[in-house]
C-alpha cells in the first residue's frame, strides 16, 4: 500500500500535525464558565484589545466610501473602494485561521494588526496624494486585516477558556464591537469634523499600534489560577479541557 493511502501513516501524520499546533496554541487547562472567566484579567484584556482594533476596522468600514467621494473620484470609484474593503474583509478570515495555526494566535494577531496599521497609512498617503490606486491598496489592506481579527479573537478565547464554553466567553469579548463601533464611527466623525481625515488616519494607525502592544498582555489562564477561583467559590473542579480526571 502506498504511504499516501496507509491509514496508520495518515493517523500518525495527523497526530504529528496536531502536536505542532498544540505547541503553538496550547489548549485551555480547564473549561472556564463565564462565572469563572469573568473573574480573570485575561478576559478583559482580550476585550480591550478587540475594542482597540475594532475602532480602527469600523472606522475603515464607515469612511472608506465618504473619503473617496470627498476627493471627487465619483460614486463608482468610491463604491469600488468600499466593495474592495468588504471583499477582502471576507477573504481575510480563513487566511487568519490558517496563519494562526502555524504562527500561533498572538503572533498572527501582531501580523494582522500590523497590516491594519500599514493600511491606515497607505489610505492616508492615497488621500494626501489623491492617487486612487494607492487608496485602493490601503482599502484592501485594512479590509483584509479587519476580517482577520474575528477568527483570531474567537480561537484565542477558546484556547484560553475552553471550547465547550466558548460561546459565552467569546460573546463577552465580541461585545467590544459596540463601543468599538462608537469609537470608530461616532468619535471618528468628531475627529474628522474637527481635525480632518488626515488626523483620523493617523489616530487609526496609532490605535493599531496600541492593539499590537496589547498582545503582550495576553497569557493563558493557569491551572493554579483556576483552582484558586474554584476554592473561593467552594465548588468542585471541572475536568481538563481535553477530558480526563482533574488533578487532585
Amino acid at each position: 500500500m502506498a504511504a499516501a493511502g496507509d491509514p496508520v501513516k495518515f493517523r500518525e501524520e495527523a497526530e504529528r500535525q496536531r502536536g505542532l499546533k498544540s505547541h503553538k496554541n496550547p489548549p485551555a487547562v480547564r473549561q472556564w464558565p463565564i462565572e469563572l472567566s469573568s473573574r480573570t484579567p485575561q478576559l478583559y484584556l482580550l476585550w480591550f484589545n478587540m475594542f482597540a482594533i475594532l475602532a480602527v476596522a469600523l472606522f475603515g468600514i464607515a469612511y472608506t466610501v465618504p473619503v473617496a467621494q470627498s476627493l471627487g473620484w465619483g460614486i463608482f470609484a468610491a463604491v469600488t473602494a468600499g466593495a474592495l474593503f468588504n471583499l477582502i474583509d471576507g477573504l481575510g478570515r480563513p487566511f487568519a485561521g490558517w496563519m494562526s495555526e502555524y504562527l500561533g494566535r498572538k503572533q498572527a494577531m501582531r501580523v494582522a494588526f500590523g497590516i491594519m496599521g500599514v493600511g491606515s497609512l497607505v489610505l492616508l498617503w492615497g488621500y494626501d496624494a489623491k492617487v486612487f490606486a494607492l487608496y485602493l491598496i490601503g482599502a484592501a489592506l485594512t479590509g483584509g486585516a479587519a476580517g482577520m481579527q474575528f477568527p483570531l479573537f474567537a480561537t484565542i478565547t477558546a484556547d484560553y477558556f475552553g471550547e465547550s464554553v466558548n460561546a459565552q466567553n467569546y460573546g463577552v469579548v465580541y461585545a467590544a464591537k459596540i463601543p468599538g463601533g462608537l469609537a470608530g464611527g461616532v468619535l471618528g466623525a468628531a475627529v474628522i469634523t474637527g481635525l480632518g481625515y488626515n488626523a483620523a488616519f493617523v489616530i487609526s494607525f496609532a490605535l493599531a499600534i496600541v492593539a499590537i502592544l496589547l498582545t503582550w498582555t495576553h497569557n493563558q489562564p493557569t491551572l493554579a489560577q483556576y483552582e484558586r477561583l474554584v476554592d473561593r467559590k467552594g465548588g468542585a473542579a471541572a475536568p481538563p479541557a481535553g477530558g480526563g480526571v482533574p488533578n487532585p
